[in-house]
């Protein structure tokens, strides 16, 4: 019976998922209207979680997917003590409470006054009431932490839509190697949200495609830690000149397309190269070309090679060899769509969004010290920082500094690096004042092992160019005199 029960509740699980979102967002915007300093949040059990529920459960013989009070789990936390009874008030204003009680204080924590409330109306998606398994209850804690409130950003104000269906979408910014940051992110996020649609441009539309293969960003994390990213600049040295010559770009980035190529195969058990109408989830990248203001790739509608695709979005000009589309050249994303934020609201008025972007978290006087510099700003970022601004509640800002776009020489610990700082955003993001304060420790941490190691590559760098620069002399020297 409790395999049964715990396959029963694996089917339903989205419906408990959609409607603990529902009274989340509710609870959230309510409790802000009111002006308490708190935070609501709402969670549902795994199946495995469950399992565990039923295995210390001693009588089977009741339907615990429809009496057990843990199915839907509120909670608010108040930072005084005497809101508690005022948290409980306006809840009585907003939904029936069914039941209240406090819990027993346990030893250095304060006591939770626990409600019992009907499940609403509003907070049940389609297939809800021709379900006789779901619960006529949820369970929601208040608890003060009887300490002064520290200054909380409010939680975001998109979570999983109602409707399981609805398009959330993920818009992921280009940045180069900086992009691994966009797992750390994806480790918090994906604990709130529900992504079923993946937007990205250059490193972004790579970290789109394999989230729209199914790989979850734990496969993500392991992935990117054993692959060596040099392996991509596939062109030896003195293969430089002839390339830029004749071909544009001093990497052709095969050994790119072959890698992403079988990590999708391999994911979707496919016997050829997996095209982008292929994966399970929407996905959609972009580059640029000449004569149009982007070059987009859809899941819906385009009918090419999902690595063709993101091999597109990331040619960078003169580093990677432009592919060719209808036989015209076609570049990195970023040169015109770095951020798509506005691209995609432009096509799809209206569509639910987080996106997450590459930069300082506060503002910084920009520092130019050669007008191509300005430049390339204006080319690859234009209005990027205004874009963020205007959604500033759906972005997640993420500073990867000091790591560079074209680092593709990362060590285990900068690699670790970006991870934590993609964290760092994403819990900044969701309001986790004492959690994102753990992780901007362990972040600082890492930053300060990663900077002498940085140093110490960046002289040798330029040691072994002045090297080459000295021994080309040399040879110029010695060619003019004998011939």
């Amino acid at each position: 019976m409790t395999d049964e029960l715990t396959d029963a509740y694996r089917l339903r699980r989205p419906l408990l998922l959609a409607a603990a979102a529902e009274i989340q967002q509710e609870l959230a915007e309510f409790l802000a209207d009111q002006k308490l300093a708190c935070r609501a949040s709402a969670t549902v059990a795994t199946a495995e979680e469950f399992t565990a529920a039923l295995a210390r459960r001693k009588d089977l013989l009741s339907h615990p997917l429809t009496d057990a009070d843990d199915q839907i789990v509120g909670r608010i936390d108040v930072y005084d003590f005497q809101n508690v009874a005022v948290a409980e008030d306006l809840v009585g204003k907003l939904y029936t409470v069914h039941s209240a009680d406090w819990l027993d204080a346990q030893a250095g924590k304060a006591p939770v006054r626990r409600l019992s409330c009907v499940v609403p109306l509003q907070a049940m998606p389609d297939g809800w009431s021709s379900r006789r398994d779901v619960p006529v209850y949820f369970r929601l804690d208040i608890e003060a932490t009887q300490q002064p409130p520290p200054a909380l950003r409010p939680l975001p104000r998109v979570v999983y839509p109602p409707d399981p269906h609805a398009p959330l979408a993920l818009i992921m910014k280009g940045g180069g190697i900086k992009g691994l940051a966009y797992v750390g992110a994806l480790e918090e996020l994906t604990k709130r949200y529900r992504f079923n649609w993946f937007v990205g441009t250059s490193a972004g539309a790579i970290t789109a495609i394999l989230l729209g293969a199914g790989y979850t960003p734990e496969e993500m994390k392991k992935l990117m830690s054993e692959k060596d990213f040099r392996d991509f600049f596939d062109a030896s040295w003195y293969m430089y000149p002839s390339n830029l010559i004749f071909h544009q770009g001093l990497h052709h980035a095969n050994a790119f397309t072959i890698w992403l190529d079988e990590l999708l195969a391999n994911k979707l058990n496919s016997q050829q190269r997996v095209r982008l109408k292929d994966l399970p989830h929407r996905v959609t990248v972009y580059a640029s070309r000449r004569g149009r203001r982007t070059l987009k790739f859809d899941s819906i509608d385009a009918d090419a090679d999902a690595a063709y695709a993101a091999r597109c979005s990331m040619s960078i000009p003169y580093v990677f060899v432009p592919q060719k589309e209808q036989g015209i050249h076609t570049y990195d994303g970023g040169i015109h769509q770095n951020f798509p934020v506005e691209e995609l609201l432009r096509d799809h008025p209206g569509t639910e969004f987080v996106s997450l972007f590459l930069g300082p978290e506060i503002y910084e006087t920009p520092k130019s010290r050669f007008v191509i510099s300005d430049l390339l700003s204006i080319w690859t970022e234009g209005a990027d920082i205004e874009t963020v601004s205007r959604y500033r509640d759906q972005t997640v800002v993420i500073d990867p500094r000091p790591v560079g776009t074209l680092d593709f020489d990362l060590s285990a610990d900068e690699k670790e690096y970006l991870l934590a700082c993609g964290r760092t955003g994403a819990l900044a993001h969701l309001a986790s004042e004492a959690e994102c304060t753990a992780a901007r420790t362990a972040r600082d941490t890492l930053k300060a092992t990663i900077l002498p190691i940085r140093t110490k590559r960046w002289r040798w760098k330029w040691a072994r160019r002045t090297l080459y620069c000295a021994l080309a002399g040399l040879a110029y020297v010695a060619y003019r005199i004998f011939f």
